[in-house]
């Protein structure tokens, strides 16, 4: 969460960051917080903590890392590589005009030595993954994470792709959702597609995209 803090206090439309602790130091837009009624948005990692608790019940959006197994009113969830990954997906659908589109992101863990392969952004490389239809999953010790997305129709093909480290990938993917749920209506992070990509460009992510 403390890179997630300064995701949000380099983007000078964060009026106020709140955290239980001062780990962020004593800057001017930090403060300490105990009831969420004051913020537009809370961010965790998952429901365990009093906070996230504490703000669903008051009504306060709630953004998390990780999936929930059943959608919840004002919780948003998946907002991590897997997420940013099918947002890249649903862009490529638009913007080829497709009904369809394959997506893959890596995953820790150590690399499949049996199986499909896929070609990921360099200098990832290629990655043996788990196929399930148009979606895969690519596990890996390496020290770097990425997602591919593509999708073919009547408009053409469009293709993205981005590699990062994990930490600023997790940092500024949960950093860039909170934003869009502080400034929209409460969404899975797939109908904030454009937003969402929008926002981690803002925040410094590099997409590379490739529409033919």
């Amino acid at each position: 969460m403390l890179r997630v803090g300064r995701v949000l206090l380099s983007d000078a439309r964060v009026t106020k960051v709140g955290i239980p602790d001062r780990t962020l130091g004593t800057h001017p837009r930090v403060a300490a917080i105990s009831d969420p009624r004051n913020f537009d948005v809370v961010v965790s990692n998952d429901m365990s903590s009093t906070l996230a608790s504490r703000a669903w019940e008051a009504d306060v959006p709630v953004v998390l890392a990780t999936e929930l197994e059943k959608p919840a009113r004002n919780i948003i969830d998946n907002a991590n590589l897997e997420g940013l990954a099918r947002c890249l997906a649903h862009q490529a659908m638009r913007i080829a005009g497709a009904d369809r589109a394959s997506v893959a992101w890596t995953t820790p863990g150590k690399r499949l030595s049996r199986g499909p392969t896929l070609l990921f952004p360099q200098p990832i490389g290629r990655l043996r993954v788990v196929e399930d239809r148009d979606i895969a999953v690519a596990p890996t010790d390496g020290p770097l994470a990425g997602a591919v997305a593509s999708a073919t129709g009547s408009l053409g093909t469009a293709t993205y792709g981005l590699v990062e480290s994990p930490e600023f990938l997790d940092a500024t993917i949960l950093a860039s959702v909170a934003i869009c749920a502080a400034t929209q209506c409460s969404k899975p992070v797939t109908e904030m597609a454009s937003e969402v990509i929008s926002e981690v460009r803002y925040a410094g992510l590099v997409i590379a995209s490739k529409i033919a």
